[in-house]
């Protein structure tokens, strides 16, 4: 048994994955929702 198995560790690593795929990069979810709010330049 691995530290996540005690943690439930492993539900949020498969949401963070989950949300990869959806949302493709953060970086590029970053960078939109700065525009929206007026900051970029």
């Amino acid at each position: 048994m691995g530290f996540t198995d005690e943690l439930g560790l492993h539900y949020w690593f498969k949401r963070i994955g989950l949300n990869r795929q959806l949302l493709v990069f953060p970086e590029l979810v970053r960078e939109e929702a700065g525009k929206l709010q007026g900051f970029d330049q």
